[in-house]
């Protein structure tokens, strides 16, 4: 997935639309799914999880899809849909993530990149090649 990121992003696109429902796994490649699909950024309790700067100013770009990367990662890895309560009366820039260690932790070095991707100030996320590079040396390590 980091790889395909990065690839798109290389050629200058933004996906906008990573969500588990857009990933294919095919002979064990993974692909990410085109911007023809339909964004579901509703969860059925009414529930969402976006990046700070798409609720307050609907600004989607490179960084957003890393925030979302970091979503989806956290959500493969707990086998369940990433949801914060808007409902609490929180600030929608200021409201908390999900946690990544509930149970069955993630591994630090792990949370550490996931986290990464959810900085508050989006020039503070990693870019596609460092999330690359961050997710090989956890996996050879």
């Amino acid at each position: 997935m980091c790889s395909a990121m990065f690839y798109i992003h290389w050629k200058g696109y933004v996906l906008s639309k990573i969500q588990l429902k857009n990933v294919l796994l095919q002979n064990g490649k993974v692909k990410l799914c085109g911007p023809t699909c339909t964004p579901d950024t509703y969860i059925d309790n009414g529930t969402k999880f976006l990046a700070p700067e798409v609720l307050a100013h609907h600004n989607i770009g490179k960084h957003t899809d890393i925030f979302k990367l970091g979503t989806l990662l956290w959500e493969l890895w707990y086998a369940r849909r990433a949801a914060v309560d808007l409902n609490k009366g929180r600030s929608a820039t200021s409201r908390p993530h999900p946690d990544c260690n509930t149970k069955h932790t993630m591994p630090e070095n792990l949370a550490r990149v996931v986290q990464s991707c959810w900085a508050q100030n989006r020039e503070e996320r990693p870019d596609a090649s460092l999330l690359l590079k961050n997710i090989n040396a956890y996996i050879t390590n």
